[in-house]
This record gives structure tokens, C-alpha cells and sequence, in this order.
């Protein structure tokens, strides 16, 4: 539950030493695996990005990245209020700002085409330890990002043609 490794010393009175972190991995169903971490360190880069996290699975054949935007620098860039920017989650012009600065940003990393975000999810509310998604030491908790924007990964996951 602590997100670390340990290893049982039944020999030395059944003690424990931490040994290690449970690593954040996952594998897309072509069988290559992403560190998350590894992505996001190089995606959170962007101006245009406040806070970002990075999910698949096993089953699919792309990453999604659930992005809270900077809203300051989007709405600066479209040359519109930051109050009109809130309410256009889904506008175009936003989706091409922030995927254009993703795959300049990949591409100056190397990134592999599965590492390359080709689909992502906007969120104005962003990852807070008020609802759920961080937690007190400002770390993102996965699972709970995961179960809020369900059922907009899995529409997204829909929408892509499996090859």
C-alpha cells in the first residue's frame, strides 16, 4: 500500500527492509513498455502544461495523457480571456496549441512514435489533494486520475482504429 518494496528476513526474527519502489511501468499490447514518469518529466516542460500524467494499458496500442493546462499561457497564445479558455475544454485551437508543443517537445527527446501523445484529455480543475488526485507530498495518485476520467479514456480508447 506504501508503494515500496521489501523483502522478509525470516532468518533475522521475520524483520523487513525496504528495498525498493514499486515502479510506475505499464506495457502497450504491441509489448513495449513506457515509464510514465520518464514522459512526463519531458512533457511538463511545455509552457503550455501545469500538470500532465500519462496512462495505458496492456490492452491498447496508445498512450493517453490527461493534461490540466496552463491557463495563462493557452489563453495568451489564442489571444483570448483566461475566463473564455475555462470553457472550451474541447476547442480545437487549444488541442492543436498543446499537440503541437507535445511533439516538438517528443521529438526533441527522441521519443518512439508509442511515446509521441497523439490523444489527450483537457482538465481545467487539475490534480489537487482536494479531489482525491495528489496526495500530501504532491505526488499524482494514479489510480484515483484513472477512475475520475474513466469514461473519457475509454471513449478516447473507442474512437482510435486497433491495427
Amino acid at each position: 500500500h506504501t508503494g515500496d518494496v521489501g523483502r522478509l528476513f525470516p532468518n533475522f526474527g521475520n524483520g523487513l527492509k525496504v528495498v525498493d519502489r514499486v515502479k510506475e511501468i505499464f506495457k502497450l499490447s504491441q509489448g513495449e513498455y513506457i515509464i510514465p514518469a520518464k514522459l512526463e518529466s519531458v512533457y511538463s516542460k511545455s509552457d503550455f502544461i501545469q500538470q500532465i500524467m500519462i496512462y495505458g494499458n496492456s490492452s491498447m496500442n496508445h498512450i493517453i495523457a490527461i493534461i490540466c493546462p496552463d491557463k495563462a499561457h493557452c489563453a495568451s497564445a489564442l489571444n483570448i480571456p483566461v475566463e473564455q479558455l475555462i470553457k472550451i475544454e474541447e476547442d480545437k485551437d487549444l488541442k492543436n496549441l498543446i499537440s503541437k508543443d507535445l511533439l516538438k517537445l517528443a521529438n526533441e527527446a527522441n521519443f518512439n512514435g508509442l511515446e509521441k501523445v497523439k490523444y489527450f484529455i483537457i482538465d481545467f480543475e487539475g490534480f489537487t489533494i482536494e479531489n482525491g488526485c495528489m496526495t500530501p507530498t504532491m505526488k499524482i495518485v494514479r489510480k484515483k486520475v484513472e477512475l475520475k476520467f474513466k469514461n473519457r479514456i475509454d471513449k478516447i480508447y473507442g474512437s482510435i482504429p486497433m491495427k
